[in-house]
């Protein structure tokens, strides 16, 4: 039986931290001794285990000084005001600690093999599988010495993996280097205009370190076929093959509830017609609310209109809008509670990989509108399972909203093949299958 371990800086909280946890839940639901290993475990899983820096003098001494020069990356000064999206280095100030917290020496620290019982409590895994590692580690001193114990799998949830930091690059395309030269410099995600600014030094210490890792030795997962393409337009990562293995969830938990009943108890109006916003922050530009407040302004005719909300943050409506704001949520049933009650779901994202948002949606039976990105298509196929706008769009956001708030029957259909796709497409077990299928394959390669 293969064993896999999960990297991910936190177990559950995030968008991505949700997907790999889901993941992680449902290869042992078939049988998978998955486990993993995170920063910061808020779940009681005892598979999950979290990572402690060691505290010997040797070591907080070297990450005192990782600490000092990693300060020649930082501050990072973002461009905009607020900026785009987030934007993260390469570095770690615990470099590749972590590879005597997996790989042991003897008379070292125990292996996260003793985090579960199946097979010998201190074996390694057999399989690495990367997801969000932003802080975990440096990708010099860590990649390439992580490959040449155990085959990696990293799953991406973005694309700042195979770029100078950005998770999102907005189109401009730098990352895909002329022939023979370097890639990125001159981020249009970071202040100022100098060619060889931190995104091109994060690009060319990545390009060193993926040229140490042999082509069968790394594979990436891309939950959309739109994250596959780019990953294949990389200039460091190009090589490397790559698998799109759509993200997986609990069709059981999010699944149609009795809409008036979820109404009542959400404090939404029963006779609205309610659109559902949701994200982790409400103001996050990447997720575009302002073009969600821009359709919504040209809505004001339509009769019995509500926005239902989700997300930190106090979100920017239009005046006299009813709206239901249910702040941040972390319960699924809570969440699928939210989805039941609304008409439909609206992802204004100006760049997205598969968002777990529109799967959550379309288990609950609610339709999603949304702007044509990255991997929003997969999932919203007009006519069948919702409907789509141009990119920025707010005119056509807007006409698309009202075609579908409108028309109750083309809702009852859209809704019906919603909850029927995502039986089909997405549950768990068909998720937790193929990753169990690629991870021996590759540890089969290995051997």
């Amino acid at each position: 039986m293969i064993r896999p371990l999960l990297l991910s800086t936190s177990d559950k909280a995030g968008g991505a931290a949700r997907s790999s946890w889901r993941l992680h839940r449902g290869l042992r639901a078939v049988g998978c001794p998955s486990r993993m290993l995170a920063f910061n475990k808020s779940s009681d899983d005892p598979a999950v285990r979290a990572f402690r820096p060691s505290l010997s003098v040797g070591r907080r001494l070297a990450r005192r000084l990782r600490e000092r020069s990693l300060r020649r990356d930082l501050p990072i000064r973002l461009a905009g005001d607020p900026p785009f999206e987030v934007f993260h280095t390469d570095r770690s100030v615990h470099g590749a600690d972590l590879l005597d917290t997996i790989f042991p020496q003897a008379g070292g620290a125990p292996s996260v093999g003793n985090a579960q019982s199946e097979g010998s409590p201190d074996a390694p895994p057999d399989v690495l599988n990367l997801h969000w590692v932003v802080g975990m580690f440096d990708d010099a001193a860590f990649l390439p010495a992580a490959a040449a114990r155990v085959p990696l799998v990293w799953t991406l949830h973005d694309m700042q993996p195979f770029t100078g930091g950005c998770h999102y690059d907005r189109g401009c395309g730098r990352f895909v280097s002329p022939e023979g030269r370097p890639g990125c410099g001159r981020c249009p995600q970071l202040a100022g205009d100098a060619e060889r600014d931190l995104s091109r030094r994060i690009w060319e210490r990545r390009a060193r370190a993926f040229a140490k890792i042999p082509t069968d030795r790394l594979t990436f997962v891309t939950p959309s076929r739109w994250l596959g393409a780019e990953v294949g337009r990389s200039s460091l990562c190009g090589r490397f093959p790559v698998e799109v293995i759509p993200y997986g969830l609990e069709t059981d938990v999010f699944r149609p509830r009795n809409q008036a009943a979820a109404r009542e108890l959400l404090g939404v109006p029963p006779d609205a017609k309610t659109a559902l916003f949701l994200a982790d922050a409400v103001n996050n530009v990447r997720k575009g609310f302002s073009y969600l407040k821009g359709a919504l302004e040209r809505l004001r005719g339509l009769p019995n209109l509500c926005a239902l909300t989700v997300g930190r943050g106090v979100p920017d409506l239009p005046e006299g809008l009813p709206h239901v704001s249910l702040g941040s949520v972390s319960d699924d049933r809570l969440l699928a509670l939210a989805y039941s009650a609304a008409d439909l779901f609206v992802i204004p994202s100006l760049a997205d990989n598969l968002p777990n948002t529109v799967l959550e949606a379309m288990a609950c039976g609610t339709p999603s509108v949304g702007f044509a990105v990255g991997g929003v298509p997969d999932m919203i196929r007009p006519g069948e399972t919702g409907l789509l706008a141009p990119p920025e769009d707010v005119p056509a956001l807007a006409d698309t909203l009202a075609a579908l708030l409108s028309d109750d029957a083309l809702r009852t259909r859209l809704g019906a093949n919603c909850r029927r796709v995502a039986e089909a497409e997405y549950p768990l077990a068909r998720q937790a299958h193929d990753y169990q299928a690629l991870f021996a394959r590759v540890a089969g390669a290995a051997a």
